[in-house]
């Protein structure tokens, strides 16, 4: 029986012993697991500025875009009117060599 004992003993100061290891280790990986998130953190809002700074200068770009399209309407309806102008006025050229 004394032997159970003392086997059990040295089991409870076995177990007693590992786990003041593993807490000896946490508390060293917890100042260095605080500063990764820390630093992950800092890294994070960086990118979320980078990303609001690309998100105003695609809003201008689509500004900018909308912009040429309205233009390019503009002046293909133009051209038509020139394209127009200039025919009508070669076929009066060349009726008036016809009469």
């Amino acid at each position: 029986m004394d032997q159970g004992f003392a086997k059990l003993e040295s089991m409870m100061s076995a177990v007693e012993e590992r786990l003041r290891c593993l807490e000896k280790n946490d508390a060293g990986y917890q100042p260095l697991t605080t500063s990764r998130v820390d630093a992950a953190w800092r890294r994070l809002e960086e990118q979320q500025a980078t990303i609001s700074e690309h998100n105003k200068m695609l809003h201008a770009i689509n500004l900018e875009i909308a912009g040429l399209k309205r233009t390019n309407v503009i002046l293909s309806w133009l051209g038509g009117i020139m394209g127009s102008a200039v025919i009508i006025w070669l076929l009066g050229q060349i009726l008036g060599l016809i009469k």
